[in-house]
């Protein structure tokens, strides 16, 4: 309950800054321009893959850990968005994301949603968590060489974990909304070239939740509209409830494109 509240007021407070900036600073002119953005490449198992169901009873166990192999997994990423004036951007992101961990026997009993796999048989695991986003981003500083922004974020989570092997499978579903601060920070030394370092961050007090999605990447720009990029990408965060703990450390290895007009 704890949680709900602080999530709740988060999303008040940021909700009242976005409109805030919106009211202080509306744009002058009717300049607006449509963004697309486009990223793949490669998800790597992170430092850890923490997961227990049911918190008092199910089995913690790390499907990173040292007793499971994580190959390397494609994804791909999705954000269309719309600027006006050059400092207020509306953001829509679709972020899909599924990683399997196999172990060939976990040398203990895994009790999970109340099914027992047992000790010393093959296990897979599979990790959903599709995300959904709409962000407001404020331009604070826009200059030649630097672009600085702030703003915030809805995220609606979707989140499965099943277990399975070679005579039963068990699966946790979650469906959640999450308020996140959204930051926007590019360097352009030289025309061409751009250091993108941007994302979505919250930490919830007390240690029951937190969130982050962060990009550092250099940008090649090929035209005023068009640039092509890579990086790396982190994806952290978790929860702890009575119900569950889940806490994820998933790297990527990112390259796409954007472009506007």
């Amino acid at each position: 309950m704890r949680s709900l509240s602080f999530f709740k007021t988060a999303c008040q407070s940021m909700l009242g800054l976005c409109l805030g900036l919106l009211l202080m600073s509306a744009p002058t002119t009717t300049h607006a321009q449509i963004l697309g953005d486009v990223e793949t490449g490669a998800i790597f198992g992170g430092f850890y893959n923490r997961i227990q169901i049911f918190t008092d009873e199910g089995t913690e166990f790390n499907a990173f850990g040292s007793q499971f192999r994580t190959p390397a997994q494609p994804f791909v990423r999705l954000r269309f968005g719309y600027t006006i004036a050059k400092r207020h951007t509306i953001i829509g992101l679709f972020a899909p994301l599924t990683i399997r961990s196999f172990s060939n026997g976990y040398n203990e009993d895994i009790l999970y949603q109340n099914i027992t796999f047992d000790a010393g048989q093959p296990l897979e695991v599979r990790y959903m968590f599709n995300s959904y986003r709409i962000t407001y981003r404020f331009h604070i500083v826009e200059k030649e060489k630097i672009t600085f922004a702030m703003g915030a974020t809805a995220k609606l989570r979707q989140a499965e974990i099943e277990l399975s092997n070679d005579q039963t499978s068990s699966v946790n579903r979650n469906l959640g909304f999450v308020p996140i601060i959204n930051f926007y920070l590019n360097y352009r030394p030289i025309q061409k070239l751009g250091i993108i370092f941007e994302g979505d961050a919250l930490v919830a007090p007390n240690g029951v939740g937190r969130a982050e999605d962060i990009f550092l990447g250099a940008a090649y720009y090929i035209n005023d509209n068009l640039a092509i990029k890579a990086g790396y990408r982190l994806l952290e965060g978790g929860s702890r409830n009575p119900e569950s703990t889940t806490f994820t450390f998933i790297h990527y290895a990112s390259i796409g494109a954007t472009w506007g007009m």
